[in-house]
């Protein structure tokens, strides 16, 4: 961006607008060609407002990315894990991301959104994005993090596209490809010890020890999921999400250990 451009994003930034309003945003980042990021960015540096400010509408924006990706799912279920054959979470907020403002400018927006998070956007989907939107729609989460408490597996569900058979698509679809995909890793740490014998090096012995667990817990988390499966639980939406996430708490499936009080 030349200076002159820098300054006239700068006037229509201080124009008003808001991350609330996507299109303006929208509009501005393919009229300067910069990400949407960059916007918040130059807003921090240029102290139009406060960061925490900017941190907040930057969790805002990518809510509505997530959203919008789970409402135009098949199933409206997105892995965060990229082990298990579909396009995971963050790779489609990516390319929501290249769509808006080309593949040149990824990895700067990858930056700007680590700077501003604190922590990297794979992260703050794993471990904080929950946590937000659960007291952002006061605790009635229209995004569920299916997850077990290791976060070896997670997925985002959307409640409105919530069937009797989100369960088992969950656990055969999604969960069952992860335990795959780590039995195949272990595997192979267990061929190099059969073949070192007692010259095994420590870290082959800690990478079994590590595949070992990560398998258990998914398998724990398995079990928990055809207790559901075999609770027979018929969604109803129109019974609200309080009602239809109950299950779901009571066996300790989501990300978070009590989202509902009940």
């Amino acid at each position: 961006m030349t200076d002159n451009e820098t300054q006239q994003l700068i006037g229509a930034i201080k124009s008003g607008k808001t991350f609330a309003d996507l299109s303006p945003y929208e509009e501005m980042a393919l009229k300067f060609h910069i990400n949407p990021i960059s916007i918040a960015a130059i807003r921090k540096q240029n102290n139009i407002i406060p960061q925490n400010f900017v941190k907040h509408s930057i969790r805002d924006f990518l809510t509505e990315i997530i959203l919008k990706l789970l409402k135009t799912d098949d199933d409206g279920i997105i892995p965060l894990s990229k082990n298990n054959g579909e396009n995971y979470i963050e790779m489609r907020i990516l390319q929501e991301f290249e769509n808006l403002v080309g593949e040149e400018h990824i990895e700067s927006f990858k930056n700007e959104m680590q700077e501003i998070l604190g922590k990297t956007l794979k992260k703050w989907l794993e471990n904080d994005f929950f946590k937000q939107h659960v007291t952002q729609f006061e605790k009635r989460p229209p995004i569920w993090h299916i997850s077990n408490h290791s976060k070896t597996f997670g997925c985002f569900l959307y409640y409105l596209k919530l069937t009797e058979d989100t369960a088992s698509k969950i656990r055969f679809n999604y969960l069952r490809p992860e335990i795959d995909y780590n039995n195949k890793l272990l595997k192979v740490f267990q061929d190099i010890m059969i073949s070192k014998g007692e010259k095994t090096d420590i870290k082959t012995k800690r990478s079994i020890e590590k595949f070992e667990k990560i398998i258990d817990d998914l398998n724990q988390f398995d079990n928990k999921l055809e207790n559901l499966i075999k609770r027979n639980h018929k969604p109803n939406i129109d019974n609200g999400i309080k009602e239809n996430l109950r299950p779901w708490q009571e066996l300790q499936l989501l990300a978070i250990n009590k989202v509902i009080k009940y």
